[in-house]
């Protein structure tokens, strides 16, 4: 990566023909976070590929919660895309919501600095808070156990109430 910016800056700006991805997107779809990239080319973060998914879209399947938190820390520019939608309408969030639930309640409760919006909906008009709550209960239904059931959707819309600021 390093050589490649030595070489030619512009680089990191251009996608792939296939798919538009540039390198800042495959290197944090692969997990790897290019500090150096980032640091260089600044806006190459604001770019998106042909699914209109922007660097959080790829960080959010792929990223560790440390490498993620870290993104989020170290790079104001990064943070502005957390409601970024996609050409379905799914911002990085949504993602979470489906994929990796439990990492959106580690970056709700241990990131306050970023705003998230949870009932942004996309074009399935789903909200972040509601595809949550359909993923945990999929998880849930897999246990069998409605009890764990209930508490999982008390604890959502807590989740919901504390990221609306209601709930401290």
């Amino acid at each position: 990566m390093e050589l490649l910016l030595d070489c030619d800056v512009s680089a990191a700006y251009i996608g792939d023909k296939h798919r538009m991805m540039t390198p800042l997107h495959i290197a944090i779809g692969r997990g790897y976070v290019p500090d150096k990239l980032i640091s260089r080319c600044p806006e190459c973060c604001e770019l998106v590929d042909e699914r209109r998914w922007n660097v959080l879209h790829f960080a959010m399947l792929s990223l560790t919660y440390k490498d993620l938190k870290c993104l989020l820390k170290n790079y104001p520019l990064i943070r502005t895309l957390i409601n970024g939608k996609d050409v379905d309408g799914n911002t990085p969030l949504h993602f979470l919501a489906i994929f990796r639930p439990s990492l959106l309640w580690r970056i709700a409760r241990k990131n306050k600095d970023v705003k998230l919006d949870v009932d942004v909906v996309n074009n399935q008009n789903l909200s972040v808070i509601r595809m949550t709550m359909k993923s945990c209960s999929r998880q849930l239904k897999v246990r069998n156990s409605s009890v764990n059931s209930e508490v999982s959707l008390i604890t959502l819309e807590c989740f919901r109430m504390r990221m609306m600021g209601k709930v401290e």
